[in-house]
Protein backbone atom coordinates (compact mmCIF):
# COMPACT_ATOMS: atom_id res chain seq x y z
CA UNK A 1 0.00 0.00 0.00
CA UNK A 2 0.93 3.48 -0.72
CA UNK A 3 1.87 5.58 2.18
CA UNK A 4 1.12 9.01 0.13
CA UNK A 5 -2.17 8.12 -0.14
CA UNK A 6 -2.71 9.13 3.71
CA UNK A 7 -0.20 12.14 3.70
CA UNK A 8 -2.40 15.44 4.76
CA UNK A 9 -3.26 17.11 1.64
CA UNK A 10 -4.00 20.76 1.39
CA UNK A 11 -7.64 21.39 1.77
CA UNK A 12 -8.94 22.96 -1.38
CA UNK A 13 -12.31 22.95 0.36
CA UNK A 14 -13.34 26.45 1.71
CA UNK A 15 -13.47 26.99 5.19
CA UNK A 16 -16.35 28.20 5.38
CA UNK A 17 -19.71 29.01 4.07
CA UNK A 18 -22.85 30.78 3.91
CA UNK A 19 -26.12 29.79 4.81
CA UNK A 20 -29.57 32.27 5.20
CA UNK A 21 -30.59 30.39 8.57
CA UNK A 22 -33.87 32.76 8.98
CA UNK A 23 -35.78 34.98 7.11
CA UNK A 24 -35.99 37.49 9.97
CA UNK A 25 -33.20 39.41 8.76
CA UNK A 26 -33.27 40.83 5.36
CA UNK A 27 -31.31 43.03 3.13
CA UNK A 28 -33.27 46.21 1.70
CA UNK A 29 -34.63 43.96 -0.79
CA UNK A 30 -36.29 41.99 1.23
CA UNK A 31 -33.65 38.77 0.90
CA UNK A 32 -32.97 37.15 4.25
CA UNK A 33 -29.14 37.60 4.85
CA UNK A 34 -27.14 34.47 4.97
CA UNK A 35 -24.40 33.80 7.69
CA UNK A 36 -21.52 32.95 7.75
CA UNK A 37 -20.91 29.42 9.39
CA UNK A 38 -17.49 26.54 9.41
CA UNK A 39 -17.88 22.99 9.92
CA UNK A 40 -16.49 21.89 13.23
CA UNK A 41 -13.67 19.86 13.49
CA UNK A 42 -13.98 16.18 15.56
CA UNK A 43 -12.02 17.80 18.31
CA UNK A 44 -14.37 21.19 18.57
CA UNK A 45 -17.04 18.24 18.60
CA UNK A 46 -15.69 16.49 21.43
CA UNK A 47 -14.84 18.99 23.45
CA UNK A 48 -19.17 19.86 22.92
CA UNK A 49 -19.83 16.71 23.63
CA UNK A 50 -17.72 16.87 26.91
CA UNK A 51 -19.30 20.11 27.93
CA UNK A 52 -22.67 18.69 28.08
CA UNK A 53 -22.25 15.39 29.90
CA UNK A 54 -22.26 15.58 33.53
CA UNK A 55 -21.94 12.37 36.28
CA UNK A 56 -25.14 11.91 38.03
CA UNK A 57 -23.72 10.94 41.75
CA UNK A 58 -27.22 10.67 43.10
CA UNK A 59 -28.09 7.91 40.63
CA UNK A 60 -25.06 5.75 41.12
CA UNK A 61 -22.90 7.95 39.03
CA UNK A 62 -25.02 7.81 35.62
CA UNK A 63 -24.22 10.00 32.97
CA UNK A 64 -26.43 12.76 31.89
CA UNK A 65 -26.77 14.17 28.49
CA UNK A 66 -27.96 17.24 27.80
CA UNK A 67 -29.00 17.45 24.40
CA UNK A 68 -30.92 20.84 24.53
CA UNK A 69 -27.88 22.19 25.13
CA UNK A 70 -25.35 20.49 22.96
CA UNK A 71 -27.95 21.32 20.17
CA UNK A 72 -27.37 25.08 20.74
CA UNK A 73 -23.53 24.67 21.75
CA UNK A 74 -23.08 23.14 18.33
CA UNK A 75 -25.03 25.51 16.75
CA UNK A 76 -23.22 28.28 18.15
CA UNK A 77 -19.90 26.93 17.43
CA UNK A 78 -20.72 26.63 14.00
CA UNK A 79 -21.69 30.39 13.49
CA UNK A 80 -18.85 32.89 12.08
CA UNK A 81 -21.15 35.63 11.47
CA UNK A 82 -23.00 36.81 13.10
CA UNK A 83 -20.43 37.13 16.02
CA UNK A 84 -22.58 35.72 18.54
CA UNK A 85 -20.26 36.65 21.44
CA UNK A 86 -20.84 40.60 20.45
CA UNK A 87 -21.67 41.87 23.94
CA UNK A 88 -23.56 44.85 22.05
CA UNK A 89 -25.33 41.73 20.18
CA UNK A 90 -26.28 39.63 23.78
CA UNK A 91 -27.27 43.50 25.45
CA UNK A 92 -29.70 43.48 22.17
CA UNK A 93 -31.57 40.95 23.44
CA UNK A 94 -31.33 40.42 26.48
CA UNK A 95 -28.58 37.53 27.79
CA UNK A 96 -25.63 37.08 28.19
CA UNK A 97 -24.21 33.71 26.69
CA UNK A 98 -24.30 32.78 22.82
CA UNK A 99 -26.19 29.62 24.09
CA UNK A 100 -29.14 31.82 24.98
CA UNK A 101 -28.77 34.11 22.43
CA UNK A 102 -29.02 31.73 19.50
CA UNK A 103 -32.69 30.52 19.69
CA UNK A 104 -33.86 34.06 20.04
CA UNK A 105 -32.75 35.28 16.51
CA UNK A 106 -34.76 33.18 15.23
CA UNK A 107 -38.67 33.55 13.98
CA UNK A 108 -40.08 30.19 14.71
CA UNK A 109 -38.76 26.54 16.13
CA UNK A 110 -38.92 25.21 12.60
CA UNK A 111 -35.93 27.63 11.35
CA UNK A 112 -34.00 26.72 14.08
CA UNK A 113 -33.96 23.11 13.88
CA UNK A 114 -33.56 22.97 9.95
CA UNK A 115 -30.25 25.23 10.65
CA UNK A 116 -29.45 22.31 13.39
CA UNK A 117 -30.27 19.64 10.55
CA UNK A 118 -28.10 21.24 8.35
CA UNK A 119 -24.94 21.69 9.74
CA UNK A 120 -25.37 17.85 11.28
CA UNK A 121 -25.23 17.22 7.65
CA UNK A 122 -22.43 19.33 6.70
CA UNK A 123 -20.47 18.34 9.23
CA UNK A 124 -20.83 14.61 8.03
CA UNK A 125 -24.20 13.33 10.49
CA UNK A 126 -27.07 11.15 8.47
CA UNK A 127 -30.67 12.30 8.99
CA UNK A 128 -33.33 9.81 10.68
CA UNK A 129 -34.90 9.73 7.36
CA UNK A 130 -31.53 8.60 5.35
CA UNK A 131 -31.04 5.68 8.74
CA UNK A 132 -34.13 4.74 7.58
CA UNK A 133 -34.08 4.27 4.72
CA UNK A 134 -31.00 2.15 4.24
CA UNK A 135 -32.54 0.24 6.82
CA UNK A 136 -35.08 -0.37 4.28
CA UNK A 137 -32.31 -1.77 1.52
Amino acid sequence: MDITNFLKKSDNEKSTFEYAATKKFTDENGKAIPWVFKKLSIDEYERIREECTSINFADKGKTKFNNTLFNKKFVCNSIVEPNLNNAELQDSYGVKKAEDLVTLMFDNAGEYYNLLGYLLEVNGFKSVGEYAEEAKN
